[in-house]
């Protein structure tokens, strides 16, 4: 009975926890997610005071996992949300993925996809459509959800 319970309480706690895994092939992508900025400070400071308006830019982050035996690379990715998505940060515009690699995106390390020319608002809580391009492995479609900074 303890063995059936221990799988279901991992889940239950990655469910919980937010933490989104998106396997295709080789490639495992780990938590993505966009930060809302903040525009205007209040009083009455709710998340409505928070979000990434029409026209401006914003970094998506995640981890990459190669799984496979195989070098890969992020080349390249889209999105109806906005005019271009760049790789920010990588050597030669494409994040290389060796055999077993993990690759950190996020604010410490400099490692970004970035939306550019935002076509629409981006809200907290919202979850928006990407998909990326890989060399070997060819698109992943991802939802990526918008949040709040984190402290």
């Amino acid at each position: 009975m303890k063995n059936k319970i221990k799988p279901v309480l991992a889940f239950l706690l990655l469910f919980l926890s937010g933490c989104m895994t998106i396997r295709a092939g080789d490639i495992k992508i780990v938590d993505a997610w966009a930060q809302a900025t903040l525009l205007a400070y209040s009083e009455k400071m709710s998340e409505h005071a928070y979000h990434i308006p029409v026209g401006s830019d914003t970094a998506v982050y995640f981890q990459i996992v190669n799984e496979g035996q195989v070098e890969d690379s992020l080349i390249e990715g889209f999105s109806d949300v906005c005019e271009k998505v760049e790789i920010f940060g990588a050597e030669g515009n494409e994040i290389r993925l060796l055999p077993g690699e993990k690759v950190v995106l996020s604010p410490k390390t400099g490692l970004s996809i970035r939306l550019r020319n935002l076509n629409q608002d981006l809200l907290p809580s919202q979850k928006i459509n990407i998909t990326l391009i890989f060399k070997n492995q060819g698109q992943v479609e991802l939802l990526v959800p918008v949040k709040l900074p984190q402290n």
